[in-house]
């Protein structure tokens, strides 16, 4: 088996796992959790990015809010507020949902170094072929639609 393969593999492992993580915290709320940053690219099988500063907690999954007054404690959960647009997806028949790979780049706008930002950005256009795929105009409309991102800067061949 070649590198490729391999990782493919363990990207693979990964989303089965995370599946069965999510599933198990959906299970332990009344609420339906949206997936977030990390988890929500685990779950759509993206590579994960390296981040400056030790990044995101290991082992925990991520769930995305819109507000402040809907924040719960759940163990084996960051809540993430965010308030810019997004977009979410079903994962695993339905049973699961998480924001869609556009968004989760945005969310992750402050949080990677540009270049970096750059390979998630790639990652996501090139990943399995089963899933809905962005196109590269997606990633500038978000740039364009969400001024809470600062380090964001839309190209101008975007606006029209």
């Amino acid at each position: 088996m070649d590198n490729g393969a391999q990782y493919s593999e363990s990207l693979a492992r990964l989303r089965t796992r995370t599946i069965e993580q999510c599933l198990e915290a959906q299970r332990r709320t009344g609420r339906r959790l949206v997936f977030a940053l990390d988890t929500a690219l685990s779950l759509q099988g993206i590579e994960l990015p390296r981040y400056r500063r030790g990044g995101l907690l290991a082992d925990t999954l991520h769930a995305v809010i819109e507000s402040n007054g809907v924040r719960t404690i759940l163990q084996g959960i960051c809540f993430v507020l965010w308030s810019g647009p997004q977009t979410h997806m079903p994962i695993h028949h339905g049973r699961l949902r998480c924001t869609d790979s556009v968004t989760t780049w945005a969310m992750h706008a402050n949080r990677l170094e540009d270049e970096e930002l750059v390979v998630l950005g790639d990652s996501m256009m090139r990943r399995d072929g089963h899933m809905k795929r962005p196109h590269w105009r997606s990633f500038g409309y978000m740039s364009i639609a969400c001024p809470i991102c600062p380090t964001i800067q839309a190209p101008t061949d975007y606006v029209r």
